[in-house]
């Protein structure tokens, strides 16, 4: 059985309206399919956080790239936190975090040490409640 899984992608720029043209042109079937939804926020705007409250339970992966490492940890650990308090279902959300300087990755990883040592001492026992910072495969320089 070849039964096409469901799929749904939202990027989030703060400059959407000027690159969504490019966009369209690279992938337009997949905005056509309406797989892909292209969003003109900033990541600490009511629009975009009333987004991510209307998709929360649905969501599963996230991937930050801000080009700010300090401002994309601290929206990984929020949205992990929103998913916290909203979702319903048990499936783990996963964060990847693009670090743009080697020199902030041990605060990231403390960072994601110290949530999930928060999680584990608290009532929550749902599978759900990890928080998953992936790192490795997003170090790479900026070009």
């Amino acid at each position: 059985n070849k039964e096409k899984l469901p799929f749904k992608c939202y990027a989030v720029d703060q400059n959407m309206t000027a690159i969504e043209g490019i966009i369209t042109s690279k992938v337009g079937y997949v905005i056509d399919s309406k797989e892909l939804e292209l969003i003109n926020a900033e990541v600490n705007s009511k629009v975009f956080w009333d987004k991510v409250e209307l998709i929360i339970n649905d969501l599963n992966y996230a991937v930050i790239a801000l080009n700010n490492d300090e401002l994309g940890l601290q929206l990984a650990v929020n949205l992990f936190k929103l998913a916290l308090r909203k979702r319903d279902n048990k499936l783990p959300l996963k964060i990847a975090l693009r670090c743009y300087d080697s020199r902030n990755i041990r605060m990231m990883h403390k960072a994601e040490k110290n949530l999930n040592e928060s999680i584990k001492k608290s009532q929550i026992k749902k599978d759900r409640n990890k928080f998953y910072l992936i790192l490795r495969m997003v170090l790479m320089p900026y070009v």
